[in-house]
């Protein structure tokens, strides 16, 4: 019984410590890709687009269906 416990606990250690990683890698890739829509957005208003334009981009870029 004991080693049938220490397995079930290992195997929850694991699956929380890769849980823990790829919410880390999914925050960090969010963080990078709200930077890129962001600095798009700077180089779409001083290439002169209009306003609708750029947030179109960046809603683009971000995923968010309008």
């Amino acid at each position: 019984r004991f080693s049938m416990v220490a397995k079930a606990a290992k195997n929850i250690a694991t699956l929380t410590s890769a849980s823990t990683r790829l919410k880390e890698y999914q925050a960090k890739v969010k963080a990078k890709v709200q930077a890129a829509a962001e600095d798009v957005a700077k180089q779409a208003k001083k290439g002169g687009l209009s306003e609708e334009s750029v947030e179109a981009i960046r809603k683009h870029i971000l995923g968010i269906a309008s």
